[in-house]
C-alpha cells in the first residue's frame, strides 16, 4: 500500500517544491483510507500507513537528491515535528543523519513566517531587493 501511494508523481518532482491540502487533502485522505480498509486494514492502520508515507517521503527525497555520503543534520519544525511518533520513526528511518526540532536550535517555529515576513519589510524599507528578479512585493504607506 505504500508502494502505491509513493508512486504519486509529486514525490519523483525536484526540489524545490512545496504542497499542502490542495493535493494531499480530504480526497487523498480517503483514498489512503480506502486503499487500508480495502486490505482490510483498521483506521489506526490508515493512521500508521499515513505516518509511514510521511517518514518514507521525506527519506527517500533526501537521499535521492542530496549528494552521498553528506550526513548533515535534519532540522525539523511544523505541526509533524511535534508528532513524538512520526520524529522517531524519521530518526530511526534516517540514522545516522541526527533528526533536531527547529525550535531546539533556533527560536520558536511558530514565529518563522512572521520573522521572515519582518525581514523582507526590513529589506523593502533598506532598499534591497528580497525576491530574485523586479518583483512587486507590496506597498509601503507612511502613516
Amino acid at each position: 500500500m505504500l508502494d502505491a501511494l509513493l508512486a504519486d508523481p509529486y514525490f519523483a518532482q525536484p526540489p524545490p517544491k512545496s504542497t499542502g491540502r490542495e493535493r494531499f487533502g480530504l480526497d487523498y485522505a480517503n483514498r489512503l483510507i480506502d486503499l487500508v480498509t480495502g486490505g482490510g486494514g483498521s483506521d489506526n492502520d490508515a493512521v500508521a500507513t499515513a505516518t509511514a508515507l510521511t517518514v518514507e517521503s521525506i527519506a527517500r527525497g533526501i537521499e535521492r537528491w542530496l549528494p552521498a555520503g553528506r550526513e548533515d543534520e535534519l532540522v525539523i519544525s511544523g505541526g509533524g515535528a511535534r508528532n513524538p511518533v512520526l520524529v522517531a520513526q524519521l530518526a530511526a528511518r534516517m540514522r545516522p543523519r541526527p533528526v533536531l526540532p527547529f525550535d531546539q536550535l533556533f527560536f520558536d517555529g511558530d514565529a518563522k513566517e512572521a520573522l521572515v515576513f519582518a525581514f523582507l519589510g526590513h529589506l523593502t524599507l533598506a532598499g534591497q531587493a528580497g525576491a530574485r528578479g523586479p518583483r512587486v512585493l507590496g506597498h509601503v504607506t507612511p502613516a
